[in-house]
């Protein structure tokens, strides 16, 4: 028995005394769906451990986490054929340099990604994504349409909020 999809969906969520993922999936999390949600100061966007999988973020705006949009495991962590989670059509701002994603690289099936505005805040100095630069992990075709550029100013993050919450 597969159960519905746990949707989180158009929420105004504030990570404070530093917070630990904008939602914490762990411990087997399964089957939830997290959209249309404006996140700030979470530790990561998506997060999945201990066997996490079937876990969906689109849409949402994490603004400014302490750490990779994508947590996946300790990093070696990866997929059954068909419960892959997916980060997609997000938009991440984070505020220390690094890389966006920490996830296992091989030895199973990949997230599903794509789409993703990444703001760093010195994007001129690269990301390393699964051993590639940014520009060769996106060609590659495991990230389509994932942009990096740097952090927008503080009034187009809450005018993309309130057009996100139709507030």
């Amino acid at each position: 028995v597969t159960p519905a999809d746990s949707v989180i969906e158009s929420n105004f969520i504030i990570a404070n005394y530093n917070s630990q993922e904008a939602i914490d999936n762990d411990d087997c999390s399964e089957y939830m769906e997290h959209r249309y949600n404006f996140f700030v100061y979470g530790q990561s966007g998506l997060k999945s451990y201990f066997g996490g999988h079937d876990i969906a973020s689109h849409d949402n705006i994490y603004a400014f986490t302490i750490g990779h949009c994508v947590n996946i495991g300790f990093g070696h962590e990866t997929f059954l054929p068909g419960h892959e989670d997916t980060f997609a059509n997000n938009t991440c701002i984070m505020k220390q340099s690094g890389p966006y994603l920490k996830m296992g690289c091989s030895g199973g099936t990949l997230p599903t990604l794509g789409n993703n505005a990444v703001h760093d805040p010195e994007p001129e100095r690269g990301m390393t994504l699964c051993g590639a630069n940014f520009s060769s992990w996106v060609k590659s075709g495991r990230d389509n349409g994932t942009t990096l550029s740097a952090w927008p100013p503080a009034a187009e993050i809450v005018s993309a909020a309130t057009r996100l919450l139709g507030m």
